[in-house]
């Protein structure tokens, strides 16, 4: 797969600027060539997976279909984690918020 180069924020000015000055027409077709280049970069991806798929015998794409299966699975192990730690993270903050608002509103103690 080729590498990708993201744009510096010159370019990214430049594009800005670009679009300012286009009417609503315009724009519209930008947008549809936008999805038409996102279409032919995923079939693009789609072939080169089908040239490599197409070199292998049978019990490599049996081998590859399980090494896909265990990706998916520890992405999606990975996903669950992240929620359970932004749970977490989100949890200790509404704990912690709560401990203040309940020392806030107790009256101080009298001294004997």
């Amino acid at each position: 797969m080729a590498k990708e180069e993201l744009l510096d924020g010159e370019h990214w000015r430049i594009f800005r600027l670009f679009l300012c000055d286009l009417s609503d027409e315009e724009m519209e077709r930008v947008k549809k060539e936008l999805k038409k280049e996102r279409a032919a970069r995923r079939e693009r991806e789609n072939s080169i997976v089908r040239l490599f798929y197409s070199t292998m015998c049978d019990r490599d794409l049996e081998a590859a279909a399980e090494q896909l299966r265990i990706e998916r699975k520890a992405r999606a192990e990975d996903r669950r984690l992240a929620r359970q730690s932004a749970c977490d993270k989100a949890s200790r903050a509404n704990t912690a918020t709560g401990k203040t608002r309940r020392r806030a509103s107790r009256s101080p103690r009298l001294s004997r």
